[in-house]
């Protein structure tokens, strides 16, 4: 597993105070890992900083990192921010889908590309396909776009008619702009399959986005249109992507994420497969007792009622694991096919 560590216990090969020493080791037991360390940016920048003298602005940069590390790699967290003792404000994002170990390495790799940057840079970012890392002495926890001007796009052709992928990967960008601000976390992947109406053959695009956890999700929707507008200039090329301060956004023709990551969307909005609860072709349906119900409708009051459809009343229903859920009342005596129809319409309308 990739670790990262900063040490002072004197002697000779250790690094010094504020200085950070990038140590690898990537056995995985066997396991196929891939950390996406393609590299897509580097840049570092430095303001004016007539308050503090550059030694103690770059330990201070050394903490933030001393802390990133540490959630990341002791406490196997995907998303991290820390904050130095002068102003320095970092951040470390991976992508959902990576593995614990996958994720630490790289963050590994990003904080090695950071050391790249000179001395006293009081702006600095990197960002790989698995991930990214910034720290700059302004607050960037809620910042969402700067310029989204370029593309990183592929240079294969697809092996479908062009026109019809082009039309395809746009449905698909578009659909993922609009429901990875409604999940939560902000991440979504999704898959489609191109027909190719000349041949047996068909292609499949592989998408992804993801938003920084510390923006809005208005701030996440106004990056991802964006995002969105840029990468489509790299159709109808195989693959492309886009990235801002605030949101990522991918797609290929090569799987990158596992399948069980996936979600299914369309023109409106959805959720995690496996999320969703209801009755005959939903699956995984959830039973609950009436008294949960009622706890969660605050009795089926008037003030939680949503409206009223065919056999009942629907209300809004908070969980005690604050879930938010639509409630059916149904008002008929007997049981019928239906009424079964009707409720899972309304389920899925709901959801």
């Amino acid at each position: 597993m990739a670790t990262l560590t900063a040490r002072n216990s004197g002697r000779r090969d250790e690094p010094k105070e504020g200085e950070w020493r990038v140590q690898s080791c990537c056995s995985l037991d066997g396991v196929v890992s891939d950390p996406q360390t393609n590299l897509l940016g580097r840049a570092c920048l430095q303001y004016s900083r007539d308050e503090y003298d550059t030694k103690s602005f770059n330990d201070s940069v050394s903490a933030t990192f001393r802390d990133l590390s540490y959630q990341v790699v002791n406490q196997s967290r995907f998303f991290a921010t820390a904050h130095g003792n002068l102003p320095v404000y970092g951040i470390f994002q991976c992508r959902s889908y990576l593995s614990v170990a996958d994720c630490a390495a790289c963050f590994t790799h990003a904080a090695a590309q950071i050391l790249n940057c000179s001395a006293g840079n009081n702006f600095a970012r990197v960002i790989f396909d698995g991930c990214f890392l910034r720290y700059e002495s302004t607050n960037i926890l809620e910042q969402t776009t700067g310029i989204f001007n370029t593309a990183s796009c592929g240079n294969q052709s697809v092996e479908v008619a062009a026109t019809a992928f082009t039309s395809a990967a746009q449905q698909l960008l578009m659909n993922l702009q609009t429901t990875t601000p409604t999940v939560t976390g902000f991440s979504a992947a999704t898959k489609t399959q191109v027909p190719d109406n000349n041949n047996d053959d068909e292609e499949t695009i592989y998408a992804y986005a993801q938003c920084t956890e510390t923006i809005s999700q208005s701030g996440c929707e106004d990056c991802l249109k964006q995002g969105v507008n840029t990468v489509q200039t790299c159709l109808p090329n195989s693959d492309g992507r886009a990235f801002d301060a605030g949101c990522f956004i991918r797609y290929p023709t090569i799987s990158f994420f596992p399948d069980n990551h996936t979600i299914h969307i369309s023109n409106n909005p959805s959720v995690k497969q496996g999320d969703i609860t209801g009755a005959s072709k939903l699956k995984g349906p959830v039973t609950y007792n009436y008294g949960d119900l009622k706890y969660a409708t605050k009795n089926f009051s008037v003030e939680n009622k949503l409206g009223e459809g065919g056999f009942g009343v629907v209300y809004k229903g908070t969980l005690k694991n604050e879930k938010v859920v639509a409630v059916k009342k149904l008002t008929l005596r007997r049981h019928s096919k239906r009424v079964e129809e009707e409720f899972e319409s309304e389920v899925k309308a709901y959801k």
